[in-house]
């Protein structure tokens, strides 16, 4: 029982479901009236975002990878954003998550430069997702197409 709870509870699973832990509180600063409720919404999507990145690191360095890691990462990424299943999907989920860093900080006071910015931002990330879903959608075709 403890080999078992030690694998489902490492460190790269903890943080995964800290990530998607941290999801609801965003909400809740993004949505608030406060006048610090945007930065503090983008600052937990910032560190929430850097989580993505440490816990397959750590899994990967520490020899910590399982299978509830390998279910739970998957579904942070699309509660936060969508799903990365390429070096292309990883930059696109970069972009996002940039993206909504970057929309989360802005309000009714933020200068039209950064809320232009984050605009261009929102289209790049836009464009990479359907270059993507493109990438994948014909790597399935292929698939589907073998084994007919």
């Amino acid at each position: 029982m403890t080999r078992l709870y030690d694998q489902m509870f490492n460190w790269p699973n903890v943080l995964t479901i800290v990530r998607i832990s941290v999801i609801p509180l965003l909400v809740v600063f993004y949505y608030s009236p406060v006048p610090w409720g945007h930065l503090a919404a983008a600052i937990l999507f910032t560190i929430a975002s850097f989580t993505d990145w440490l816990d397959g690191y750590l899994a990967r360095y520490l020899k910590q990878s399982t299978k509830l890691g390998a279910f739970l990462d998957p579904v942070a990424d699309k509660l936060m954003v969508s799903i990365a299943v390429s070096s292309l999907g990883k930059i696109k989920t970069a972009m996002q998550m940039l993206t909504l860093i970057v929309l989360l900080y802005c309000n009714n006071t933020t200068p039209a430069a950064l809320l232009l910015t984050s605009y261009v931002l929102l289209y790049i990330s836009a464009i990479l997702t359907l270059w993507s879903m493109m990438i994948y959608l014909k790597a399935a075709f292929i698939q589907l197409e073998a084994h007919e």
